[in-house]
Order: C-alpha cells, then structure tokens, then sequence
C-alpha cells in the first residue's frame, strides 16, 4: 500500500474528500482574472459599501414572532422602515404606534451588522414545556432571538416587546402615529 493512501485512509472522511477534490478540481483561473474561490464570495456576499448604503431598506421590515412561555404568548411584531410598528396580541386587536427615532436607528445599525443565518423562519416550537421562543426576521434571513448570530438584537428588542405590552398611555419606546 502506497504511503499517500495509507496516510489518506488514516484521515477523517471531511478531510480526505476536500483533499481529494483539491487535487481533481480546475487548475486554470478563471477569464476575468481571479480564482473561483473568489469569484464565488463575490457572488454570493454584497458588498460592504452595497450593504451600507441600503441598510435602511433591506433590514426592515423586522417582524418578531414570541410563542410560548408560563404566560403562552402568540405575539407578532412589525417594525417598519419609517419607525411605524403594528403589534398582536392574540385574541387582541392590531395596534399600531411610532418607534423612538434612537431605538429605530439602533435597530437599524444592529440589524444590518447581523450575519443572519437562514433565509427561512425557524421553528417557533418550543423544545420544552414553558419555553419562550422568540423568533425575529428580516429580509435578510431570520433567527431565533436568543441565537449568537442576532445578539445585537436582543437588547432592544426585548425592552420594545415589553414596551408595546403596556397600554399605549404608559410606553416609553413606541408612541402614538402622528
């Protein structure tokens, strides 16, 4: 047996397939210039400028979904581009009020750094009983709320789900639509 295969049979399966995809894959750059490796992140990732200049626009609108807890909440909360927020209840009417201009560009800003980790809403099912879960999407993918990925999330919008729960006389974060 040949040194190469026994040190290839000897590896984890992840690594000896990449190697030997390595050694079969194009060895050619591509027309344009760079390496396909390149070409791809370009392709699939905005650019950072791209992103910056369109943050307002392609982060919102936000929508928060909180399910479960001691308290069985089925919540739904829509935070608009310009500041305004629809808010459920279940078993409640839609009320709408105006985002604190700071907490709407904090949101912004927080939203628009989040490397979001699917493009598809995760589960809203609890895993345990009593479990609260809070689940927060944006057109650019969405998260659990309590996931590593959207931590700049979690602050503001924790203390605007409280906010919105109050009667509309007693917010501090969302007020009346002028």
């Amino acid at each position: 047996m040949s040194t190469l295969l026994r040190v290839l049979l000897g590896m984890p399966a992840a690594v000896t397939a990449v190697l030997l995809l390595t050694a079969c894959g194009p060895s050619a750059t591509p027309a344009s210039g760079g390496s396909a490796a390149s070409q791809e992140t370009t392709a699939t990732e905005p650019s950072t400028a791209a992103a910056d200049d369109d943050s307002r626009a392609d982060v919102f609108p936000l929508t928060l979904v909180r399910r479960g807890g001691i308290a069985g909440f089925h919540d739904r909360l829509r935070i608009h581009a310009d500041g305004s927020v629809t808010f459920r209840r279940a078993g409640a009417a839609e009320q709408r009020c105006r985002l604190d201009p700071d907490l709407l560009d904090t949101l912004r800003q927080a939203a628009a750094q989040v490397r979001w980790p699917a493009r598809t809403l995760p589960s809203t099912t609890a895993t345990y009983a009593d479990e609260l879960v809070v689940v927060v999407q944006s057109p650019r993918g969405a998260a659990r709320l309590d996931t590593p990925a959207v931590q700049a999330l979690q602050d503001p919008l924790t203390r605007l789900l409280g906010d919105v729960s109050r009667p509309a006389g007693q917010r501090e974060l969302c007020g009346p639509l002028s």
